[in-house]
């Protein structure tokens, strides 16, 4: 893998993260461990790797809020 996703001209879809995820509670700490399987591989280019950490926390953010469509995730 060498997109990120979320931040692409495109989406694409979080395939390792989703792998990583199946049969587990939806807990933050999850939440993390399924972003590290997701961008393990990434491979910015120097102008863009400030995507890396952007896309870790969409990952997470949309996980957390996902699970609670009630409350908004902030990251702390």
């Amino acid at each position: 893998m060498n997109h990120v996703d979320g931040v692409q001209h495109k989406p694409w879809r979080a395939t390792d993260a989703g792998k990583m995820l199946v049969g587990k509670e939806a807990t933050e700490a999850n939440f993390k461990q399924a972003d590290e399987a997701e961008m393990k591989n990434v491979k910015p280019l120097e102008h863009n790797k400030f995507k890396v950490e952007l896309g870790s926390r969409a990952i997470v953010r949309a996980l957390s809020m996902a699970m609670n469509r009630n409350n908004i995730y902030v990251a702390k």
